[in-house]
């Protein structure tokens, strides 16, 4: 009983001795124990009872051992091995506790809220896994910010980050400094099961920035565009260098946990139910005709010939689905080709494929060439500063981008197909989204279930292509 009492002051006297971050909205499984550390249940762990901000990575320390992926915590510390399980071992301590189970939506949005005890800035990352562990060897699908939340702390070239500045945090709910962060669910994330992990990644901005992905597996990311993000904030604040330079490891890292109870919600493409066929009307009984006059062969309607320049169109997938172990692409377009109009968003009608004319050929060429020769004329590179206060450079941008303005001291150049404005051309606002999966991401072609979001991944840092 002594030793209960000594580590609960401990807990409440010394709360930032060593923590730095945890997310307490959805509750993490780190957050859990926190909350039950009086009323504690039979078998759970531990190590995070009394301060759940302890989930950490060391600089240059990495996951080896189960548990190992949710944090090991400091000089010492040993990860527990039960914060690498899923939902059947974790259910019962949400319910004993009377503790719904977070919950997750194909489609829907996941608002996520970190105490930061000693905050440094950074990067942080949230993903996803249909599984029921948690190791760095399932399958995690980076989520990316959602399209109403990209207002702030957002890198265009890095839609899945949420970037900081030290010191750009808020009081709320009764803690001295938060991030509020909102993320989409891919609208064909589905589980089998109906449960899943995830995982709220930090990396630390104190001593080096993690560009070139030496931590935890996320992704890489242009140091130009953190500088940007926290120039936003405070002009001139310090930007620590590539953790390669600096110190040669990966830097500082905080994590939590989730188990989900995925919600159903419209079954994705390949498994949409086949429509069931109406039963045939039962035949009335007609009373016998009057005879007719011998038949006339009717004459045969001459073929319409189609109008010149018309356009025929056919229902078809919003995109490829292939490489989803769930999906068959063949079947699904087969069945959106069966559909009566095109139903949306799984559908979309699209113009049957036409041989182009020569002519059509060498003009769209010469369109082309126009298009880059006068992109070529910009020194100004795609997300690169194009304006602001004490700028000094050229105001243009490259073909196919404008120039926005982020804040009076940074303009920068966005893509018209990524982010529609009225200040790009008709042709690229009517002109289809493209999709790219960085290699960097295990998304598993996800780019395509966001419906109306237009997606590009492939940004070009140095002479990498992530």
């Amino acid at each position: 009983m002594a030793a209960f009492i000594i580590a609960l002051l401990t807990s409440a006297l010394l709360p930032g001795a060593s923590a730095h971050g945890y997310i307490y909205q959805p509750i993490s499984l780190q957050y859990l124990t926190n909350l039950l550390k009086v009323d504690w249940q039979a078998g759970m762990p531990e190590s995070r009872r009394w301060e759940p901000g302890n989930a950490r990575l060391a600089p240059g320390q990495h996951p080896l051992n189960a548990g190992d992926s949710c944090g090991i915590g400091y000089a010492g510390d040993v990860s527990d091995p039960i914060y690498s399980e899923g939902l059947p071992t974790w259910q019962k301590w949400f319910e004993g506790a009377g503790i719904a189970v977070p919950k997750i939506a194909p489609g829907g949005e996941v608002e996520v809220r970190a105490d930061l005890v000693a905050d440094h800035g950074g990067q942080a990352w949230l993903q996803v896994s249909c599984s029921d562990t948690i190791s760095e060897d399932i399958d995690w699908i980076l989520l990316e910010r959602a399209p109403s939340d990209r207002g702030h702390h957002f890198m265009p070239s890095n839609p899945a980050i949420y970037a900081w500045a030290f010191g750009d945090v808020k009081a709320l709910d009764g803690k001295k400094a938060v991030t509020t962060s909102r993320w989409l669910v891919p609208a064909t994330f589905s589980c089998p099961t109906g449960r899943a992990v995830g995982r709220w990644i930090w990396k630390n901005a104190n001593t080096c920035s993690d560009t070139d992905n030496v931590g935890i597996d996320t992704e890489t990311f242009s140091m130009e565009g953190y500088r940007q993000v926290v120039s936003s904030f405070r002009q001139g604040q310090n930007v620590q260098g590539r953790c390669a330079d600096v110190t040669g490891e990966s830097p500082e890292q905080f994590l939590s946990c989730f188990v989900f109870a995925v919600e159903s919600s419209v079954a994705p493409p390949s498994s949409l139910p086949v429509p069931v066929p109406m039963p045939p009307t039962p035949a009335a009984t007609a009373p016998t005709p009057a005879p007719l006059p011998a038949p006339v062969a009717p004459a045969v309607p001459a073929t319409p010939t189609p109008e010149p320049g018309a356009v025929q169109s056919r229902c078809a997938p919003i995109a490829d689905c292939g490489s989803f172990p769930w999906c068959d692409q063949s079947a699904y377009a087969a069945w959106c080709s069966a559909q009566m109009g095109c139903p949306a968003p799984f559908c979309k009608s699209e113009p049957e494929s036409e041989p182009e004319s020569e002519a059509e050929s060498e003009g769209e060429s010469e369109a082309e060439s126009e298009t880059e020769s006068s992109g070529s004329q910009c020194p100004n590179i795609a997300y690169g500063q194009c304006g602001g206060i004490g700028f000094s450079g050229a105001d243009c941008c490259p073909a196919g981008h404008y120039c926005k303005t982020i804040s009076d001291y940074v303009s920068s150049c966005y893509s018209c197909e990524s982010f529609p404005d009225p200040a790009c051309s008709a042709s690229l606002l009517s002109s289809d989204v493209k999709l790219a999966v960085s290699r960097k991401h295990k998304f598993l072609a996800n780019a395509l279930i966001q419906e109306e979001v237009a997606i590009e991944r492939s940004v070009v840092v140095g002479e990498e292509e992530l």
